[in-house]
């Protein structure tokens, strides 16, 4: 049979060996049964008659048995198959399984077989039983039943977990009929047997790509290439699907990005190389923006030319709020050849970015570079429409030509016509707006505003003819007008009809008009040119237009018919007349002259005064009677020139209409034109009684005070005029000026000194540059007998000289040394500060309730942070340090009263010391780690203990969230979870806060948060805001600590990032160094003699009340 094999492989090497073999055999065999030769029968027949001849079945199926391997042996593989299947129905056994497969093979004769029976004698004890199922197997897909020999090959596995062949059928059997999970199974078990981990590697990516293509499972598809890539790194398929599948998932950035990198560091192309860095810097844009500058600028440096890459970059700096640098690099990139296709797009882009910088001009000239590249950029050209202002309206209108030449759809060609015609109408061009208008209309000739607009365009240009038909037009749908607007299309084509001489067509539409509002003022004119013969007519319209009258205009039009009717000689009508105008302008004293030239045709002002007292008698509405008495005031003071009877009049009217500013302003300047002051004193004291509730007039209360306080000054009533000027600080508490002067007012009275100092202090929190306010504030604690204040004013002084470039000190000599010396505490030992003494030291600035929210809820925040971003560890033992170091720790832990951290010394470090979370013993734990400055032989003691101070007070409960949270964006993810609505339990906040807090801190989170959120508090906003006010405590902290004022100052102006991070840190502690809080917490821990008492005097408006 090898022979024959050989010789048929030589002829044909193309064909499959098993295949060969097996149709040779086949072959054979049925030769051999053909040629069964008259020995072969007589050994069948003798055989067959012992069969025949025996009753036990044992027996006749040993005796069929053998005669099957005769068969067999003389090569009869179809009869010896038949005899064998007679044995085996005779008494079934295990023995006969391989002679039954072996047979079936060669004659291709399965179906033949009894297969269930078969599967059931296999034992897989026997030495032979993973062969004989793997042959199982085979007769199984012969016959076409799969599953059957998937089940034996299982079985297979169990014996010999890693045939190979038996795995191979399976996962080829298992992905034909997409048995997903079961073969994610047989490759896992397949995985535990190899010894080769490329191979391993390979299999568990198998797995994964079964997971994320097949199943959906992209966790557990990322759990696949995580071990892949654990056995085998370096596989670029592997980690293209880390990097994928770690966004998806939702774990942290940072595999995502370092799969990518190391993708990168794979590639061998620079441009796929640039694409896979460009992917890494748009997962490391959402939460580290340097690591996704730098790849942005490695994947730009391999590909200058790709796009994607240009496009992250641009939109980093625009979330890093660097605009300009947008521009730069969008204006370098479309200034390469290679990138020509996204030049007009990122010219546009450029120039938005450039409309946020408030540079108009520049994105104007980008606009029309970004047009140039590309005719069709509509973005741009809309931008152009939109950016030119009224100023340049001439260049806007080519722009617009242009669109509404080269555009072709229809909707956006009527919009462009439409604001083309907005254009000509702003630049007077009515004939081109009309132009535009027609064609708009022509383009949507159902869309009735265009109609609407260039029917009144052409009615307001006199062309009737056009406009008439297009008014008509409106009318079609006339029953779905409003009133008013029929009224006026019906006006207007009447209007139309009468300049075009259709009378009967105007007389109708008019008509129709004033049936519908028969005020109409413009119709009710043109009904009397209609009705201009007819005399009666005529007037009837004169006194209805009168009645129709705006307020403004009634006076005219009623006093022109009282002049008229005078004229005719009809002089009571005329009275009435002007009686008429006289009700909407009281105070006109021409038109009361006519009318009391009616009244006293001789002039005589006196009468004319009764005349008046009769109609204030005759009236009942207190405010026309107020207008009356004005009227009466007028004419004493104008006509007669009599001063006490005009006060009179007008206090009379005041008192009626107490609002009525004209007459309040007039009295006022006749009061102040009279010499006795004490009038005008009681004339502002009855105006603030009536503007008590309602002051009716904008600013007039604290105008009034401050007149009154004016004149206190004039009358030298200093008192008075501060207790005017103190009630005007609480009506305007915002008016710096205003407050700056009550506080000289107040310096210049010793009495007033406690009041003083509140002042300047209260100017100097506003204004902290103001050298007048220190030097007040020295001398009133001088005054005071309070000099350890004092000198710390004039070393506040001194230092805001310098912080202002060495301003001379308007010539004076310094007061320093008049003062009395004070008493020196340094060789007494300081006092530890109390909780009281850090709130006087924050609360100047730091929001206590961010604090209070912070310190409840950072602990919880930290912990989940730290597990995510594991801190450094640090070794168990601290560092030895040096004497210096070791003993001002001490004084400083001292003073706070707080445990010793963990101290280490790190030579490398650039800064003298550095408080930050570190993981000692798998713990949390605040380390304070020791930098080169402080190791020096000529390390200052002080800057030691100002530096120390500053870092060791983030260890109290109200400032560990700078050590715990210290990124604004973390901050500001607990105020935003803790001013969450509380009412929705199933939000992420809620259920965050409910699971990670005690109840009692869960209500004050909450508590806390229900505050910020009505007073509109902005996360970020406030986060960044604390963490700057917290670093300007720290300052005080440690100015507190050190006592020296000038060198604290000396070490921040050193200190680079208190220069670069805020440069009023330095003004902001030589201020806050003279407040009162400052002051206080120095006078207790540095021992300073107790304040003497001063006299205080209460000042009242007593003398203010005329009664």
């Amino acid at each position: 049979m090898d022979i024959l094999v050989r010789a048929v492989l030589e002829e044909f090497p193309e064909l499959d060996v098993a295949r060969v073999r097996a149709a040779l055999e086949r072959g054979v065999a049925r030769a051999a049964s053909a040629s069964l030769d008259t020995e072969g029968y007589r050994v069948v027949d003798l055989h067959l008659a012992r069969v025949e001849a025996s009753d036990e079945s044992s027996e006749r199926a040993e005796i069929l048995r053998s005669l099957s391997e005769n068969l067999e042996e003389r090569g009869d593989a179809d009869r010896a198959l038949v005899v064998r299947l007679s044995a085996f129905t005779e008494a079934s056994t295990a023995a006969d399984i391989d002679p039954l497969l072996r047979l079936a093979r060669l004659t291709d004769r399965w179906a033949e077989l009894p297969l269930d029976t078969m599967n059931a004698l296999v034992d897989i004890n026997d030495d032979g039983a993973a062969g004989r199922l793997t042959a199982m197997a085979e007769a199984w897909q012969r016959v076409e039943r799969p599953y059957y020999a998937a089940d034996c090959l299982e079985r297979v596995l169990l014996i010999k977990p890693a045939d190979a062949h038996a795995n191979e059928a399976l996962e080829l059997f298992y992905r034909s009929v997409g048995e997903w999970p079961v073969l994610i199974d047989l490759l896992s078990r397949h995985t535990l047997h190899l010894t080769d981990d490329k191979q391993r590697a390979e299999r568990m990516r198998e797995i994964g790509i079964i997971y994320e293509r097949e199943l959906g499972d992209d966790a557990g598809a990322l759990d696949a290439f995580r071990e892949a890539d654990k056995l085998a790194a370096g596989n670029p398929d592997v980690l293209d699907a880390i990097s994928r599948l770690a966004v998806k998932v939702g774990v942290p950035d940072e595999e995502a990005i370092d799969a990518l990198e190391r993708l990168a560091a794979l590639a061998k192309a620079p441009q796929e190389r640039a694409k896979v860095l460009c992917r890494a810097a748009q997962l490391a844009r959402l939460y580290d923006y340097d690591r996704a500058q730098r790849l942005f600028e490695r994947a730009r440096t391999d590909d200058p030319d790709l796009t994607e890459a240009l496009d992250g970059f641009v939109q980093l700096h625009r979330d890093k709020g660097q605009l300009a640098e947008a521009v730069v690099l969008l204006l370098h990139g479309a200034a390469r050849p290679g990138m020509i296709k996204e030049k007009s797009r990122w010219l546009t882009d450029a120039a938005g970015y450039c409309v946020a910088l408030g540079d108009t001009t520049r994105a104007e000239k980008l606009y029309r570079e970004a047009r140039v590249a590309n005719p069709d950029n509509h973005e741009a050209g809309v931008a152009l429409v939109e950016l030119i202002d009224s100023g340049s309206l001439v260049e806007l209108a080519p722009i617009l030509d242009e669109l509404c030449r080269t555009t072709d759809d229809p909707g956006r060609l009527r919009g462009y016509l439409l604001q083309r015609a907005k254009l000509s109408s702003e630049l007077g061009d009515k004939t081109g707006a009309r132009n535009a208008l027609s064609r708009a209309v022509d383009l949507d000739p159902l869309d009735t505003g265009p109609r609407r607009e260039l029917a009144d365009m052409l009615f307001d240009a006199g062309q009737w003819a056009k406009a008439r038909p297009l008014l008509e037009s409106l009318l079609e749908d006339e029953d779905l007008l409003p009133a008013e607007r029929r009224a006026e299309i019906h006006f207007k084509v009447g209007r139309c009809a009468f300049e075009v001489s259709d009378k009967d067509s105007a007389l109708k539409h008019v008509g129709i008009t004033l049936a519908l509002i028969p005020d109409h003022r413009e119709a009710l004119k043109m009904r009397m040119d209609l009705d201009a013969a007819d005399p009666f007519a005529h007037a009837a319209g004169q006194l209805a237009l009168a009645n129709l009258a705006p307020p403004e205009e009634k006076a005219n039009r009623f006093a022109d018919l009282g002049d008229r009717y005078t004229e005719l000689g009809d002089r009571a009508t005329a009275r009435e007349m002007y009686l008429e105008a006289l009700a909407h302008r009281p105070g006109d004293h021409l038109l009361l002259t006519k009318f009391l030239g009616l009244v006293t045709e001789d002039g005589d002002w006196s009468y004319s005064i009764d005349v008046i007292q009769r109609l204030i008698d005759t009236e009942s509405d207190r405010k026309v009677r107020a207008r009356y008495r004005h009227l009466a005031g007028m004419i004493a003071r104008d006509e007669l020139e009599d001063h006490e009877m005009a006060v009179a009049w007008l206090s009379d009217a005041l008192e009626d209409e107490p609002l009525g500013f004209t007459v309040a302003d007039e009295l006022e300047q006749l009061l102040a034109s009279s010499p006795d002051a004490d009038s005008l004193i009681r004339f502002y004291y009855r105006r603030l009684e009536h503007v008590r509730t309602e002051e009716g007039r904008t600013g007039e209360r604290l105008r009034l005070w401050d007149q009154l306080g004016e004149l206190c000054l004039q009358l030298n009533r200093p008192d008075d005029a501060v207790t005017a000027f103190e009630v005007g600080q609480s009506l305007a508490p915002d008016d710096i000026a205003r407050r700056q002067r009550l506080a000289d007012l107040y310096f210049g009275n010793p009495a007033q000194d406690a009041k003083a100092i509140t002042a300047h202090q209260a100017v100097l929190r506003g204004d902290r540059r103001r050298i007048e306010s220190y030097k007040a504030l020295r001398d009133l604690y001088l005054r005071t007998k309070q000099p350890e204040k004092a000198r710390a004013c004039d070393l506040a002084i001194e230092l805001v000289d310098s912080v202002e470039e060495k301003i001379d000190k308007l010539f004076e000599p310094s007061r320093s040394l008049e003062m009395p010396v004070a008493a020196t505490a340094e060789h007494k030992p300081r006092a530890p500060l109390t909780n009281e003494d850090f709130v006087a030291l924050s609360r100047l600035d730091v929001d206590l309730g961010l604090s209070t929210l912070f310190a409840i809820v950072a602990p919880t925040f930290g912990i989940e942070r730290a597990r995510m971003r594991p801190p450094a560890p640090v070794p168990l033992k601290e560092s030895e340090l040096p004497p210096l170091v070791a003993r001002v720790l001490s004084q400083v832990l001292t003073s706070f009263v707080v445990n010793r951290p963990p101290v280490y010394i790190e030579k490398d470090q650039p800064t003298l010391c550095r408080l930050a979370m570190r993981a000692r013993e798998g713990v949390l734990t605040p380390v304070l780690t020791i930098g080169k400055p402080a190791l020096a032989k000529d390390a200052d003691e002080k800057e030691l203990a100002f530096f120390l101070a500053r870092q060791l007070a983030d260890l109290r409960t109200d400032r560990i969230a700078r050590l715990l949270c210290p990124r604004a964006g973390e901050l500001a993810q607990i105020i935003e979870l803790a001013s969450a609505p509380a009412s929705d339990s199933s939000s992420h906040a809620t259920r965050w806060l409910t699971s990670s807090l005690h109840p009692v801190e869960l209500d004050q989170a909450m508590a806390i948060g229900s505050r910020l959120r009505e007073r509109g508090v902005h996360p970020m906003s406030a986060a960044l805001g604390w963490l700057a006010a917290t670093e300007r405590a720290a300052d005080r902290i440690g100015f507190a600590v050190v006592g020296d004022l000038t060198t604290c100052v000396r070490l921040l102006e050193r200190d680079p990032q208190a220069s670069s991070s805020d440069g009023n840190r330095v003004l902001d502690l030589v201020w806050s160094s003279v407040t009162e809080d400052i002051l206080g917490v120095r006078s207790r821990i540095e021992g300073w003699a107790p304040e003497a008492p001063t006299r205080r005097k209460t000042t009242t408006m007593s003398s203010l009340d005329p009664g």
